[in-house]
């Protein structure tokens, strides 16, 4: 039952981006859904994530977990699902294959922009994810879900989520 709880809402990405209000939620709400158990639970680990996820069933989301989730968490997911339904509102699946929307007083951006913008958003998850694992590091002790197993450090160092890498050895020693 927890994986139907969202920890967005449909509301707070549309008022806190520049994603139109007539977004349908039948592509906002998997991209909510995607970006919480694909992305966030990576971060935080499945026994923390599981936990919040009681919580605010329960109601008892509060203290460090409140704070977790609407200054960190949230802000995270904002940006992932920003990053990710760029490409779901851009090309539709349907029975006549795969096509791009278009209209005649409408004019799609280029696949270069495309990327571009999407970039834009992994960059600013990126910050809001290292800062949420910062946040986590600080305070082990408050979030006794967090198991030895989910090494928290080594989101810092993914190199697939750093910025411009000029070749060596990136941010370990050996």
């Amino acid at each position: 039952m927890i994986n139907n709880v969202l920890i967005l809402s449909e509301d707070f990405v549309k008022t806190n981006s520049n994603l139109s209000d007539n977004c349908f939620g039948k592509f906002l709400l998997p991209a909510i859904r995607e970006a919480q158990q694909i992305h966030l639970q990576t971060i935080l680990g499945t026994n923390l994530y599981e936990a919040i996820l009681n919580k605010i069933v329960d109601g008892t989301l509060a203290d460090q977990y409140k704070e977790l989730v609407d200054d960190y968490c949230r802000w995270y997911l904002l940006y992932m699902v920003l990053s990710d339904i760029v490409d779901v509102l851009d090309v539709k699946l349907a029975n006549l294959g795969t096509y791009r929307s278009s209209d005649q007083y409408i004019e799609n951006i280029t696949d270069e922009e495309r990327q571009r913008l999407k970039q834009n958003y992994a960059y600013k998850a990126q910050f809001y994810g290292d800062r949420l694992v910062h946040y986590l590091l600080d305070n082990l002790d408050a979030f006794p879900e967090i198991d030895a197993c989910n090494n928290l450090r080594s989101h810092l160092n993914e190199q697939a989520a750093t910025g411009l890498w000029l070749g060596g050895f990136r941010g370990r020693k050996l």
